[in-house]
């Protein structure tokens, strides 16, 4: 019974430590495209608007690689 138990906490670490280490990328990702925003001049709302389709695209392969 206590290997069981033992086994279980062990296979609830690796899922913690996998979303851990899956919210570090996804905060990567997005912290790379605000900053690459930042750096572009929005001279325009298009800009705006592709910019913010871009990012919404980044986000949605984000999602689906999970």
């Amino acid at each position: 019974m206590q290997f069981a138990n033992d086994l279980e906490v062990q296979r609830m670490r690796m899922f913690m430590d996998t979303q851990v280490q899956l919210d570090k990328i996804k905060r990567s990702e997005r912290s790379l495209i605000f900053s690459l925003l930042r750096v572009t001049p929005m001279e325009n709302v298009k800009d705006f608007v592709v910019a913010a389709f871009a990012l919404s695209l980044v986000e949605q392969s984000i999602i689906y690689k999970n």
